[in-house]
Parts: C-alpha cells; sequence; structure tokens
C-alpha cells in the first residue's frame, strides 16, 4: 500500500467485496488517476451486487475521493488479455469511460502502447454501465481490422 500512495497511475483488480474497504486504507488520492478494472460480481457464481441504478465506477469514485477514475480493461476474459492485444493483423478493442478527459487520454495512451484499439464510451455513469459487468460489452471480442 506504501507503493499504491505514492504511483501517479493505479490499477485496481480486486474482488468487488473488497474494494471498498482496499480503497479506504488510502487517504488522498490527490487527483492521481485510477484505473477501474473491476467487475461487481459478489461471488464465483458471478451474481452481480445491486448498484441502485449507479454504476460500478461511480461507486469506486465515491469511495477513492480525489481520484480520476478511469474504467478499463474490464470487459476482456483474462484469457484474452494473456493472448495479448493482436490477433494476427488485427487489434483487440478495449474500452474505457471516465469523467475526467485528462486521465482518460493518459489510460488510452497506455493501452495503446500495449496495442489495443481503445474506444471512449464517456462518462463513468453512462460508459461505465455499458461497459461494467451485465452490461453488453462484458466479454465481446471486438477486433480493429487493420490492412
Amino acid at each position: 500500500m506504501d507503493e499504491v500512495v505514492e504511483a501517479p497511475i493505479v490499477l485496481l483488480a480486486a474482488p468487488w467485496t473488497r474494494v471498498q474497504a482496499i480503497l479506504a486504507g488510502i487517504r488522498s488520492w490527490d487527483q492521481r488517476i485510477l484505473i477501474d478494472a473491476t467487475n461487481h460480481f459478489l461471488n464465483r457464481k458471478m451474481e452481480l451486487a445491486n448498484l441502485n441504478g449507479r454504476s460500478s465506477s461511480q461507486l469506486v469514485a465515491e469511495w477513492a475521493p480525489g481520484a480520476r477514475v478511469v474504467k478499463a480493461l474490464n470487459t476482456l476474459y483474462a484469457t484474452d488479455l494473456a493472448a495479448g492485444a493482436r490477433v494476427g493483423k488485427d487489434r483487440r478493442v478495449a474500452f474505457l469511460s471516465g469523467d475526467a478527459a485528462s486521465a482518460k487520454t493518459a489510460v488510452g495512451a497506455i493501452i495503446s502502447a500495449f496495442g489495443f484499439a481503445v474506444i471512449d464510451l464517456g462518462s463513468l455513469a453512462e460508459g461505465g454501465r455499458i461497459q461494467q459487468a451485465g452490461g453488453p460489452l462484458v466479454g465481446l471480442e471486438l477486433l480493429l481490422h487493420e490492412e
């Protein structure tokens, strides 16, 4: 946790049931970037937490005051991520969303550097909702064809 509180960009990839407690251990985010790669599964049966109409990333942003939260890297299966960004000549699509344009630009640049094609879905409320677990984009592998 000592390294987390000093890092300019932090990737959050933890079980949903532990996210709030993990974030409570960090007092100040000071506008640092928090990449939310979580999905709001309650258990291994993939039952979803009731978010009362909010996106999971909106809750993450509430639990990490001062962080510039970007939802990303949560829609692809781990096996697809491990296989890499390229499928032949094509690039896998990675979605992101957030409320801070500069944070989305920074995270998008990192994801692009790994070879993924990045699509910005907008805000945490709207984009976050369609890319979170239970949304239409989870597990959907889209490829950008490049000649």
